[in-house]
């Protein structure tokens, strides 16, 4: 969908001022040797790295809430303060989150900040284009989505009891996140610079009593509500904990990606998108960007390091393109007009096949697309290998040894399926997923926006969207 011009005007200038960021090489590399340089540079590099996304973070979280008070003071739906990079919260939040990223960028990229280059490349190479910069879309869009999900779009009116427990709710999803963050770049701090996450770095066990002390403030400050009737989740109060977590893990992520395929082998251009746009009038230029599931495909470049020629196919004059490790940023341009149609198709390499569509959870080699599928082993005599399908841990002969509806024998696992937010979570239904996630497959995941659109005279044109059609064998 494209901004509104007003909106893609704003984007522009907030975008295009931290885009093309200088960053020289310290004065100081004349006199010290470069190997040197690296090994001080790099530790301090990687952890701030973390620090910054963390910050970031706390303050797209505190400006949404900020931004749902007002709206609750006016009487008008908070939905308008979720999306962080709209109109309304710019204005309303006075341009600090976007401060507050140029602040971030000048302190890990700035010509005296904590990652000079090339001195700090170990610690950055996993950033596309080597710059936090480059990330930020992906920040931007995780807090935007978490906050529609646990901060809603209700008009609470002058319900004292309603607006106390939002006021709790959001306080405990910014604390969680944060927590659950700060836990996770402490844990990084142990790994080699330019890792990537550590799994170990996302245990969040650690913030149980902590969790349990939002929990049950939650609990009090809502007593007789439903997460519904104030804009949020359900139930109360366990969704908002599983969504913060899940919104820390994120940020961490981001901070701290690994390449596209972290298990197997990718197989290389296996996977066609094909980008289809639908205009109301010829276009000079527009930029699209297509999200895919980062941990199941993607491409083997960082930034603007992409085999064009070898990976698209366009009709465009001139089409360019830049990799987020988790979406790709593409352009066109052509004086002559670009129509309605296929405006790219763009190979991508696979890390986890979308099909078979699924698998029997004890028989892994039987292919299935629903439980029924599945052999059924006949309990008690099947065990060890059943495990009840509640926790997915706990070994049954017996559905009375499982909690709650947990079963044992088999059930089918569908295979390339992530959750909608949480993408590093597998997932064979929504129940795997962390509160008001989905459990999606690979495709429902590749989807394409309009960033901005503008005529041959360079006017921006309204109106414009895209879509994306998947073939792999």
């Amino acid at each position: 969908m494209v901004r509104p011009s007003n909106e893609v005007t704003l984007w522009q200038k907030l975008r295009w001022g931290r885009a093309f960021f200088a960053v020289p090489i310290a004065a100081a590399l004349v006199s010290v040797g470069p190997s040197s340089v690296r090994g001080q540079d790099a530790p301090k590099c990687y952890a701030a790295v973390g620090l910054e996304t963390r910050g970031l973070g706390k303050a797209a979280a505190l400006g949404q809430e900020k931004c749902h008070q007002l709206a609750q003071k006016v009487g008008v739906p908070g939905g308008l303060c979720n999306n962080i990079e709209g109109f309304p919260f710019t204005i309303i939040n006075g341009g600090k989150y976007q401060q507050a990223e140029q602040k971030a960028l000048a302190k890990l990229h700035g010509p005296t900040g904590k990652c000079p280059q090339p001195a700090a490349a170990a610690a950055t190479d996993m950033l596309p284009g080597d710059s936090t910069s480059n990330k930020l879309p992906s920040l931007r869009s995780i807090v935007s989505e978490r906050a529609d999900r646990l901060l809603g779009n209700a008009v609470l009116g002058n319900d004292p009891a309603k607006l106390k427990c939002f006021k709790v709710i959001s306080s405990a999803r910014r604390a969680i996140a944060d927590k659950m963050m700060n836990t996770a770049i402490q844990c990084q701090k142990t790994q080699s610079p330019g890792s990537p996450l550590s799994n170990a770095c996302l245990n969040d066990a650690p913030l149980l009593s902590f969790i349990n002390g939002r929990k049950t403030a939650i609990q009090a400050a809502c007593t007789g509500l439903t997460g519904a009737q104030v804009g949020s989740c359900d139930p109360l109060p366990d969704c908002v904990a599983e969504a913060a977590l899940a919104e820390g893990k994120s940020l961490a992520t981001i901070a701290y990606p690994g390449e596209n395929c972290t298990k197997g082998t990718p197989s290389p251009n296996a996977r066609t998108v094909n980008v289809n746009l639908q205009t109301p009038v010829p276009l000079g230029g527009v930029t699209v960007l297509v999200r895919y599931p980062r941990f199941d495909a993607g491409v083997d470049e960082n930034g603007s390091n992409i085999d064009i020629a070898g990976r698209f196919t366009y009709s465009a004059a001139f089409l360019d393109a830049f990799d987020l490790d988790d979406a790709l940023r593409i352009s066109a341009l052509d004086s002559s007009g670009i129509s309605s149609g296929l405006l790219a198709s763009v190979k991508f390499d696979v890390c986890r096949p979308a099909y078979p569509v699924g698998l029997c959870s004890v028989t892994t080699t039987q292919a299935c697309s629903s439980a029924n599928e599945c052999r059924a082993p006949a309990c008690p005599t099947c065990a060890p290998q059943n495990k009840c399908t509640g926790d997915g841990v706990t070994s049954c002969t017996s559905d009375a040894q499982c909690v709650g509806n947990g079963t044992c024998g088999e059930k089918c696992i569908a295979q390339g399926r992530s959750c909608s937010v949480s993408q590093w979570i597998n997932c064979s239904t929504d129940a795997d997923c962390p509160a008001t996630e989905s459990c999606l497959s690979q495709f429902a995941l590749t989807t394409c926006e309009v960033e901005s659109a503008s005529d041959p005279s360079g006017n921006p044109v309204d109106g414009v969207s895209c879509s994306v059609t998947i073939t792999e064998p």
